[in-house]
């Protein structure tokens, strides 16, 4: 009898009777590249950087964005977002984390849209990016974030990497809890970064922070093999503060396990390399 009502129910109903939204994928992949320093003897600092496309198509047509697109019928969100990493930027391999749904009303001029977010940590030295689909272009730029605690504003500049004509865009969001007492952003001003966007990067980059020392994060950003000081500047470089060795060293020491091998080619003293348990 149920089943009997379920399939009478369904035949009456109609789909079109709701509005529907268009649904997006969108990703920002996260990297640490090594800047080297003039003075041999130290360490190379580390510098955060996000992969953005420059957009072939309008709206925001030139402007720069997250690689991302719309979800097709036959495929999961997950699916969406890899294919269309890999179809904007020629990334196929990289590891997705869901980091929310952005759904504001108004926040994409074609029409109601809503975006599923990722962040993708990767170690992307040697990594070759490439635009295509909608992308004229896939670049790599520097993230630096300020956080003004007495106006609670969040200051985002990026700068290109690797091009002959240096790129520099900008953003300023107040952040405040919504009804769940989760954070919104709300821009206020912006300079170059299309759509949303602000706020997806803010959101991933509170959401690499937080999860950095859960669920193998931080050795995502590393070579498979890795010594204990370039693990500790991954951390001080998505933390932003100095650590201290001796702390860091027993705090991560179980985590991980010596390959055997000696690093090469360094001018200051070779260390020994380590790989992730986890992997």
């Amino acid at each position: 009898m149920a089943a009997n009502e379920e399939m009478n129910y369904l035949e009456k109903y109609n789909i079109e009777d709701y509005d529907r939204p268009s649904v997006t994928s969108d990703i920002v992949v996260f990297s640490i590249f090594e800047d080297e320093n003039e003075n041999r003897r130290k360490m190379a600092e580390g510098k955060l950087s996000i992969l953005l496309i420059r957009r072939n198509v309008h709206p925001y047509k030139d402007s720069w964005a997250l690689p991302g697109g719309f979800l097709r019928k036959d495929e999961t969100m997950e699916q969406c977002a890899i294919r269309e990493l890999c179809e904007e930027t020629g990334l196929d391999n990289a590891r997705l984390i869901q980091i929310g749904t952005f759904s504001k009303p108004g926040r994409d001029m074609r029409g109601w849209i809503i975006s599923n977010a990722y962040l993708a940590p990767i170690y992307g030295e040697n990594v070759k990016v490439r635009g295509g689909d909608d992308a004229a272009e896939a670049a790599w730029f520097e993230l630096q974030v300020e956080y003004d605690d007495n106006k609670h504003i969040y200051s985002i500049n990026l700068s290109s990497r690797d091009r002959d004509d240096e790129v520099r865009l900008k953003a300023k969001a107040i952040v405040k809890k919504n009804s769940c007492g989760m954070d919104e952003y709300e821009v206020t001003d912006n300079d170059g970064i299309a759509f949303d966007h602000t706020e997806i990067i803010l959101s991933a980059y509170a959401t690499l922070r937080n999860h950095l020392e859960s669920d193998g994060l931080a050795y995502e950003l590393l070579p498979e093999q890795f010594t204990i000081m370039q693990l500790q500047k991954v951390h001080e470089v998505i933390l932003d503060r100095p650590l201290l060795a001796a702390n860091f060293r027993r705090k991560i020491i179980s985590e991980i396990e010596e390959t055997g091998i000696i690093e090469e080619g360094k001018a200051f003293r070779p260390a020994m390399l380590y790989r992730y348990k986890g992997l």
